[in-house]
């Protein structure tokens, strides 16, 4: 089905988005899941909407462990 920019999606693990059944904390506005798609210019406006989605496509495969990125990166800039 077409994402609707106004409606509310959830992440399901290898289903992808899907319409919420309401509003809560772990929804991403159609809106943001377009410009993703879209690789849009206004992707930097939804980045937090869009970090939590990516937390909830990456949970599966991770399991407990967080990201070591930021730990990396700044790894790597302190060699620079």
């Amino acid at each position: 089905q077409p994402i609707v920019p106004d409606a509310q999606y959830q992440y399901l693990a290898e289903m992808g988005p899907r319409l919420a059944p309401g509003p809560g904390s772990a929804t991403v506005p159609g809106r943001a899941l377009l410009a993703l798609a879209e690789e849009s210019p206004q992707l930097e406006a939804h980045a937090r909407e869009l970090r939590g989605l990516l937390r909830a496509a990456l949970a599966p495969h991770l399991g407990a462990e967080p990201l070591k990125s930021r730990e990396l990166y700044r790894q790597f800039v302190r060699r620079q």
